[in-house]
């Protein structure tokens, strides 16, 4: 999902937050997120192992989030999500989830609109 994801920022109008015309920086950011990801929700913390202590927000502090980037971001996890209940993940994981990051999204946010 989370791959699926960045496929979908590499074609929206917050690309130029992301590396898109490096493939290999982009990849990296594809498996950041996703270790970011899968250690928040409970999984390996494999993030940790790599990158060190998550601070998010100072990581995503040198790229200008205003909150029309925040709503791009989380919009394009939206229909990724609805997807999820035919693969039989629950209504409600979905929406804790969702919860989620949508607070996460509220953090990074550093640029007035």
């Amino acid at each position: 999902m989370v791959y699926a994801h960045y496929d979908l920022i590499e074609k929206s109008d917050i690309a130029f937050l992301f590396p898109v015309l490096d493939e290999e920086d982009f990849d990296e950011a594809k498996r950041h997120a996703f270790t970011f990801l899968l250690e928040i929700s409970g999984g390996e913390a494999l993030f940790t192992k790599e990158r060190g202590e998550h601070q998010m927000v100072g990581r995503h502090a040198p790229f200008r989030i205003d909150e029309e980037g925040r709503k791009v971001w989380l919009e394009l996890y939206a229909g990724l999500l609805e997807a999820l209940v035919d693969e039989g993940i629950s209504e409600e994981y979905i929406q804790s989830f969702w919860d989620y990051l949508d607070i996460f999204s509220m953090w990074l946010v550093n640029t007035e609109s």
